[in-house]
């Protein structure tokens, strides 16, 4: 029952315009930023975890990320 009172709190409030386009840019810039680990996971990549790895810890750079995503693409799966 508690759960349940938390995850209605959470929702009670309401967003204006400018906040859900901003949730909406997070969210897209997120989703683009772990794209390699993404693209690896579904093409069953051997190194997955650690293009994961690498991409968490160097993808900030744009170059680590270009690494890892260029990484995820290669042929090397299981």
């Amino acid at each position: 029952m508690i759960v349940w009172a938390v995850i209605l709190g959470i929702f009670a409030f309401k967003l204006t315009g400018a906040e859900v386009g901003t949730s909406v840019v997070w969210l897209t810039l997120l989703a683009g930023y772990f794209l390699p680990v993404v693209i690896a996971l579904a093409r069953q990549h051997q190194n997955a975890l650690a293009i994961g790895i690498m991409n968490l810890f160097l993808g900030w750079t744009g170059l680590g990320w270009i690494f890892a995503l260029v990484w995820s693409c290669t042929n090397n799966h299981a």
